[in-house]
């Protein structure tokens, strides 16, 4: 059956299976998808697939929610799901290089996502996190050698560990015709190491597992963005359930090279019923916020293109690199596309004077401008009203915007890194700043400067709207005084380490914890901590970690007073030490021993204001310093 005939009709398909009695058949990931999502419960009435022994899928990465979706559409019609057969090969293998015997169970394994990413594979057996789960495509068939490489090294990586399938064996063809060059660089490949070869080398990314092959992505189309793997089909998947108006398996990411750097683009196919009314804006707004909220990417450029004219295969693959083509040459048919502007916008860095009031509507105008220059679009298409995530805005670039709008306000406002997290436009992070950190100042702050140039020091008490009966303001609560060290006026870093505290002697306590306890009274101002000169120092809090498991202060005492060593063979849960140990490089990942910290993805992020999310992509070494 033709690909057009069944991309009309999926019905077709699935019909000459029951009419024909056929107990074997083959297609792409996309045809079982496409039956799932097409075929009516009428239709579905008239087939009878018990005949069916063995359904061969044949799309790498094979999908196993697609796999699970149609066995349970169409287990009413007879269908097992022992028949299906994920398998692996190519044309330059003669077709077949992996495969199992019919008739068996699935083998399926959850992975961590974010180790998958970094060409790690970290089993989780319980799917708990951020798993994902991938099929086996069987073991090596007769007289098949599968290897696993390093696609830069042409090194053997280990079992735990993603990289470029390189194949042996008698049906693997001899070369491309006419084409020496490019025969000899695929079919004639060698283990850097051991000179073994020659190997094939596939374009495909992926690991064995007792024995079994497992196809995570292509090495061709892998995208790298800030040193992260991401694999276009899920951000495709992303893309796809964006908006109602996109079509389903007629997406494309790729990555363009601008100005040296890799950038995302995005092509997807519009449904027929959409293009008259196609709301261009509102379809690439919601493409953008999805890929920033599911993959912390920023778009480089979206097109919209006209309906089954997105580049395939004879099977129905998308061909990425004929996308990518056809965007440098722009040949696609396009009914709508959107494109980061790359004309640098100014903007103004000037400080507020200490005077002066920072009202919503200047700090709105510079976050405006800062994004705008930011992310090279003009400032008129920034919207105040509109999500930051609409702007692609990722983690990096929401601290960094944290950081420099504490630069530009007065010294005494201090924000907190995850503020455009907690408030997700821009008109309602300029409020808040103004809500918390400026009206409720406005009251004492010409007192605040007559004191501080008159070179004098005062206290809460020196002036009675500071030392009121609301215990939120209370020098003396045992809230702030206690259990926050870090906003202690006996804090010996505040008062002693930092220079311009040591001057100054004041602070403003307003942070979102202060500003939500005082809410009930916004015209409250926020509390000036004072102190002697000298003063004794108070240390209440004292936390480490070091490794042989002192986690507290006493258990540290505890190992340095017995002489226990803290330095242990490498976890197994860290890296596999027999795939790198070298007794003659004396260097760090070749060595069998060290000194590990445990439990070190034990974390609380809620306490900290940072999201889940957010946690998972920080460096273990900064969550240990905010612990």
């Amino acid at each position: 059956m033709s690909s057009v005939d069944f991309i009309q009709k999926p019905f077709r398909w699935l019909q000459g299976i029951s009419s024909y009695r056929a107990n074997g058949t083959s297609a792409p990931n996309f045809a079982y998808d496409l039956c799932v999502r097409l075929i009516t419960d009428e239709q579905k009435k008239d087939l009878d697939l018990s005949c069916l022994e063995m359904a061969l899928v044949g799309a790498e990465p094979v999908d196993y929610k697609t796999l699970e979706q149609f066995a349970m559409t169409f287990v009413p019609c007879g269908f097992r799901d022992q028949a299906f057969y994920p398998c692996y090969g190519l044309a330059e293998a003669t077709l077949s290089v992996s495969g199992n015997e019919g008739c068996t169970p699935l083998l399926v394994l959850s992975v961590q996502e974010k180790a998958l990413a970094q060409n790690q594979v970290v089993i989780e057996p319980n799917e708990i996190g951020a798993a994902k789960s991938l099929v086996s495509c069987g073991k090596p068939l007769i007289d098949q050698k599968i290897v696993i490489v390093d696609p830069k090294t042409f090194t053997l990586r280990a079992s735990q560990q993603v990289g470029e399938i390189w194949i042996a064996g008698p049906n693997i063809a001899q070369g491309y015709w006419n084409q020496r060059e490019q025969t000899e660089k695929l079919f004639q490949a060698y283990l850097s190491d051991t000179r073994e070869g020659p190997f094939l080398r596939t374009g495909d990314l992926g690991f064995l597992h007792d024995g079994e092959l497992f196809v995570t992505g292509r090495l061709k189309d892998l995208i790298i963005i800030r040193g992260h793997n991401h694999y276009p089909q899920d951000i495709e998947l992303t893309v796809e359930k964006s908006h109602p108006a996109l079509r389903p398996g007629c997406c494309a990411a790729f990555s363009v090279f601008v100005s040296g750097e890799e950038r995302l683009v995005v092509c997807a196919e519009v449904k027929r019923t959409f293009i008259r009314k196609l709301d261009v804006d509102k379809v690439v707004s919601a493409i953008r916020r999805a890929v920033s909220e599911q993959h912390e990417i920023q778009l480089y450029a979206v097109l919209l293109l006209k309906t089954g004219t997105i580049p395939k295969t004879s099977s129905g693959k998308i061909q990425r690199h004929a996308c990518r083509v056809g965007f440098e040459k722009d040949t696609l048919s396009v009914v709508g596309e959107w494109k980061l502007d790359e004309r640098v916008v100014e903007q103004e860095e000037r400080p507020l004077p200490l005077d002066l009031a920072a009202s919503a509507k200047s700090i709105q105008k510079w976050i405006v401008n800062w994004l705008a220059r930011k992310l090279q679009i003009p400032v008129v298409s920034v919207d105040p009203k509109q999500a930051f995530a609409d702007y692609g805005l990722n983690s990096v670039m929401a601290v960094e915007l944290a950081g420099e709008l504490s630069e530009w306000l007065p010294a005494h406002i201090k924000l907190d890194a995850t503020l455009a997290w907690n408030f997700p436009t821009i008109e309602s992070l300029a409020v808040h700043i103004q809500d918390t950190h400026t009206n409720r100042s406005n009251d004492f702050r010409s007192d605040l400067a007559k004191y501080l140039a008159m070179g004098t020091w005062f206290s809460p008490t020196d002036n009675p709207t500071l030392n009121s009966d609301n215990p939120t303001l209370n020098s003396d609560n045992p809230t702030k005084n206690q259990d926050n060290p870090t906003k202690n006026q006996d804090n010996p870093t505040k008062n002693q380490d930092n220079p311009t505290l040591k001057s100054e002697r004041s602070s403003f306590d307003c942070s979102p914890r202060a500003s939500a306890r005082s809410s009930s009274s916004p015209k409250t101002p926020c509390v000036v901590t004072t102190g002697a000169l000298k003063e004794p120092i108070a240390i209440i809090g004292m936390g480490c970690r070091f490794p042989g498991g002192a986690n507290s202060p006493d258990a540290y005492w505890r190992l340095l007073s017995e002489g226990i060593d803290g330095i242990t063979e490498v976890p197994s849960s860290r890296w596999d030490v027999n795939a790198f140990y070298d007794p003659t490089l004396a260097t760090a990942g070749f060595m069998r021993w060290g000194g590990f910290l445990s439990e070190i993805d034990q974390f609380e992020p809620q306490f900290f204001g940072i999201s889940p999310r957010e946690a998972e992509s920080m460096d273990p070494q900064q969550r240990l310093l905010l612990e």
